[in-house]
């Protein structure tokens, strides 16, 4: 009998086991938060490492934002999840190498990922608060109309289906808190919009997933803001539902539409050319008074 597509996706759904698996014996067994959520962040980058094609790579770390060489970059909070395109400059230096900790600009960061064990209503909204944090220090885009080619080269906003430099906000978790199969896209959608720092402009989150069944994917409704600028995912992305929980088929649709959406995500976004004189021609790294 011919293998089917379905068979050779549930691999990946055996490895999701392994992964619940392994956390909860940590979280619970061994009784160390930092370690938990030190191997949740690990499990999670791995399996993106699995799916992210070769010209994209998963790190994390600091990302950084240099405006000029008088000016020192600035450094945003630690980010579990970093995906840079790898056409431009992608990492300036490694903190730790036994740890993988980077140092990336952020002319190459295509997506920046939180991550959760457990996706309760408290854990998004920190997560949320997070995110925003990144954003506000760095000065993430997300609605720039700026195109793009392979390799960062500027060709304006007027060519048909160019590529953009929008990162993708995502929040990531092993369980689903079941407020979230629900329904409750809206009451996320509300969620996110109350989270707010000091009066700036509350984050606009394009999904959250969770590797035991649940999606949700703000980004949707081509008529809300929670659509991305520069992407039309095809068909539409809702979050799994309690009948499909119950018939055992959430981990499968939330992976296939989760991971569908990120490579969607992905294949319309593109790094850009990085300021190479701001992060290594700065003055503060030339000027002792500086220090």
């Amino acid at each position: 009998m011919a293998i089917s597509y379905r068979d050779l996706f549930d691999v990946n759904l055996k490895y999701l086991d392994f992964i619940v698996t392994k956390t909860l014996v940590i979280h619970q067994y061994l009784h160390g938060i930092k370690s938990s959520g030190d191997s949740v962040e690990s499990e999670v980058r791995e399996l993106l490492r699995r799916v992210v094609p070769a010209r994209f790579r998963v790190t994390h770390g600091y990302i950084v934002s240099a405006s000029n060489a008088a000016e020192e970059p600035s450094v945003s909070p630690q980010v579990d999840v970093i995906i840079v395109d790898t056409l431009v400059p992608h990492s300036l230096w490694t903190v730790d190498d036994s740890q993988g900790v980077e140092i990336v600009p952020i002319e190459a960061v295509v997506a920046i990922i939180e991550v959760k064990r457990t996706l309760t209503e408290k854990a998004l909204t920190e997560a949320a608060l997070h995110l925003q944090k990144i954003r506000d220090r760095v000065g993430v885009e997300k609605y720039s109309n700026s195109g793009y080619l392979p390799g960062g080269v500027t060709i304006g906003a007027a060519l048909t289906s160019p590529y953009r430099s929008n990162p993708l906000f995502g929040i990531f978790g092993i369980i689903g808190d079941p407020w979230l199969i629900d329904a409750p896209s809206e009451r996320f959608k509300e969620l996110v919009k109350s989270t707010d720092i000091e009066d700036k402009v509350p984050l606009e989150l394009d999904m959250i997933l969770s590797l035991d069944g649940t999606l949700v994917a703000t980004a949707d409704s081509g008529s809300s803001n929670y659509q991305p600028h520069h992407v039309r995912v095809t068909g539409e992305v809702y979050p799994v539902n309690e009948s499909s929980a119950r018939a055992g088929h959430a981990p499968r649709q939330a992976l296939a539409f989760g991971l569908g959406f990120l490579l969607a995500y992905l294949d319309k976004s593109c790094g850009r050319m990085a300021n190479i004189v701001g992060y290594f021609f700065n003055d503060h790294l030339m000027d002792e008074k500086k220090a």
